[in-house]
């Protein structure tokens, strides 16, 4: 058997084999029938462009499909792991349910495919080679996936869900060319299906089903995917399962399990393992049987697994496999607890939905969580204080473990339903956009790439706070770009700010590029490419990355990167004791981060004009440098000038293509002579000048 060393370790993100485009819910509300939607979703792993792609509808026990009522899906293109809901009506939809930023919702109108009353047959078709497309003429298209019986009534069958629902089960991942009913769970005020099974026979209360008062319905998340696949090659996951108890063997069935009771093999080292927080380390498991002694996980727990692409030890991959898991989902909220001051738990999604952490109740436990991206060999983080970072909206999927620290005393947290996103009648954390910043910058050599966050917000400090997030040592050691700024000596990966200040802070900052030897880094000299995104930083805070080295300073308001070679300068540990590491700083950084605060003054809300507008100079006079703000309201080739008082050009400061809203920039004159000047702003039919006095 294979033998297995903690030198790698990664947390499992959920990854599909292929992509897929499925109906996964068709909805007809009880309580409102303007509620009503058809939902699609890609199950792969990567975006689908849907151009010649169709939604179609049988009425009743037509065999033919309604021509006038097919949604043409060509405008769309559908991420991986994204849905697009149409809804009779997006108005009575958002009064109903809330959908998360992988959700794409369309107001679809009455009479179409968004508007089933329960009996009607669906399908996602494709126009056919050489085919004009033809709802009702079936030689026109092809099957992509179908839901229900084209040509029988729905009323009675299989796939009747009048005043209720239908939603995929959870081990039909791919799309099917004729439908089945143990594919589908199916709940109507005449009986229900589960699976194909008739439940009307006293096991089933339909009506706690189809009201939204008891949240049956999820659109934009997919309740009955209790399943998930792996793939790529051999190495460590972090996992969480949807049911909890002895169901070690059931979910990991598909992959080599040894060193255990009940395992493929009791022989060799250990595959399974669960943390143990008081004590920081890693247990194995021994007995992982579905009864008796075997090991049973606890709701919202994490464990790790070391997966073998040979699953069936014959000498060849089989990944990927799908994962599924039996039982009945857990419902209620949980808690973990009792994780001692600056110590870790592996905590994990308990249900089979998204949750979002920005709703999990937290006492002294670190704002921030952190994923590993196996794929990018790095981590994705996200802090909910400051909103910020690169795991996007702090959504944590099914069947995902995930890292949380206490910080302030002894840390809990509790995950309940509501948590869940997409759940009916969730009101999602909402942000102040007017009171909240952010500004990434992405590091990138030969296919290595890392990401640094800045946020802004009112609860910002300018030392450590809760809108930090430490940078974290990667589980799978490897050559990488490590990118952090330094906050009183430790290496960041998120850093926050106030909001609203006075005057400018400088941050130091360093990216450095590391090889591998042996258990060490050694950091070494390669081009690397800097460049950031300031869409969503606010118009009072401008930023100056500077060059300690070169003393190059670029204002990062108008160059969009910067190459530059890295030093070496020494050498550090690539291990750690405990289950987490944070980087060192090492030597001194390359970078310095000057962030400038324009006066909010009394209102936090700036008013922007509607009109290209220079605003006045300040200083003026000035020395050593001047701030020259502008607002423009459209996208435009933008000039600045700078002239002497006999009307000659002394300098072009730049002329580029410019996006909409307010822009700054700080002028330094250097050798120029003292004396007035004059700041001229050019775009197309309209020139704007301000006097300048420069005094030395």
């Amino acid at each position: 058997m294979g033998q297995i060393y903690f030198v790698l370790i990664f947390v499992f993100l959920p990854m599909f084999s292929k992509a897929d485009i499925i109906i996964t819910e068709i909805a007809d509300p009880d309580d409102d029938d303007g509620c009503r939607y058809i939902e699609i979703h890609n199950s792969g792993s990567s975006s689908v462009n849907l151009t010649d792609y169709y939604i179609i509808r049988w009425t009743n026990g037509n065999a033919n499909a309604t021509n006038s009522t097919a949604i043409d899906l060509s405008s769309y293109t559908l991420a991986a792991g994204a849905f697009l809901i149409f809804a009779k009506s997006s108005s009575g939809f958002g009064e109903a349910f809330e959908v998360g930023s992988n959700t794409t919702l369309v107001n679809q109108g009455s009479g179409g495919p968004a508007d089933s009353n329960g009996d009607d047959n669906h399908a996602i078709v494709k126009e056919a080679a050489g085919q004009s497309f033809s709802a009702n003429n079936s030689s026109t298209w092809d099957y992509i996936d179908i839901f229900g019986n084209p040509g029988t009534d729905g009323s009675g069958n299989w796939h009747e869900f009048e005043d209720g629902r239908a939603e995929r089960v959870s081990t039909q991942t791919s799309a099917v060319t004729s439908s089945s009913s143990s594919a589908w769970n199916c709940w109507s005020d005449d009986e229900t299906f589960l699976a194909g099974v008739d439940q009307n026979t006293g096991n089933s209360n339909i009506q706690s089903t189809t009201y939204f008062s008891n949240n049956g319905f999820d659109p934009g998340a997919w309740d009955g995917y209790r399943s998930v696949s792996i793939s790529g090659n051999s190495g460590f996951r972090m996992m969480s399962s949807p049911v909890a108890g002895q169901v070690f063997s059931d979910l990991l069935a598909e992959l080599w399990t040894q060193g255990m009771t009940g395992a493929d093999v009791t022989d060799g080292t250990a595959n399974i393992w669960t943390l143990n927080v008081s004590s920081q380390s890693w247990t194995a498991l021994t007995d992982i049987s579905s009864s008796g002694s075997g090991a049973s996980l606890t709701a919202g727990t994490g464990f790790l697994i070391y997966v073998f692409e040979d699953t069936d030890w014959d000498g060849d991959s089989d990944l990927p496999v799908s994962l599924s898991v039996s039982g009945s989902e857990n419902s209620s909220s949980i808690s973990l607890g009792s994780i001692a001051d600056g110590e870790f738990a592996l905590a994990g999604n308990p249900y089979a939905a998204t949750i979002d952490w920005d709703l999990v109740s937290k006492t002294s436990v670190s704002t921030t969580i952190s994923i590993w991206d196996d794929a990018n060999s790095d981590w994705k983080t996200y802090n909910s204080s400051g909103s910020s970072g690169d795991l996007i909206g702090g959504h944590i999927e099914p069947f995902q473990g995930f890292w949380v620290q206490a910080s302030g005393g002894t840390g809990s947290i509790t995950i309940e339903g509501a948590d869940r996103c997409n759940s009916s009648g969730t009101f999602y954390r909402t942000v102040d956009e007017e009171s909240v910043g952010r500004m990434v910058f992405n590091a990138s050599f030969d296919g290595h790439t890392s990401s640094h966050h800045f946020s802004f917000f009112e609860g910002g400090t300018i030392g450590v706070d809760d809108g930090e997030s430490q940078l974290l040592l990667p589980f799978q050691a490897s050559s990488r770009i490590a990118m952090m700024s330094i906050v009183d000596g430790d290496a960041y990966k998120i850093n926050s700010y106030p909001y609203d200040f006075e005057g400018t802070v400088y941050v130091p900052f360093d990216v450095m590029f590391l090889s591998l030897e042996e258990s060490n880094y050694i950091t070494e000299s390669r081009e690397v490419t800097l460049s950031w995104n300031k869409d969503e930083l606010s118009d009072h805070i401008s930023m100056i990355l500077i060059d300690n080295m070169t003393e190059m300073e670029i204002y990062l308001n108008y160059e969009s990167e910067y190459t530059f070679t890295t030093e070496p300068k020494g050498s550090f540990a690539a291990t750690y004791d405990g289950p987490i590491g944070t980087y060192p700083v090492l030597g001194e950084p390359r970078f310095t981060i000057s962030i400038t605060y324009l006066s909010l003054e009394s209102d936090p809300h700036i008013i922007l004009p509607k009109d290209f507008t220079l605003y006045p100079l300040y200083p003026n006079p000035f020395n050593p440098s001047t701030n020259i703000s502008f607002y423009i309201p459209d996208i435009s080739i933008i000039t600045l000038n700078v002239y002497d008082i006999k009307g000659a050009l002394v300098q072009t400061i730049f002329q580029k293509t410019l996006k909409p809203g307010s822009h700054s920039y700080t002028w330094v004159p250097g050798l120029l002579p003292s004396g007035v000047y004059f700041m001229q702003l050019s775009t197309s039919g309209k020139t704007l000048t301000e006097k300048i006095t420069y005094v030395k």
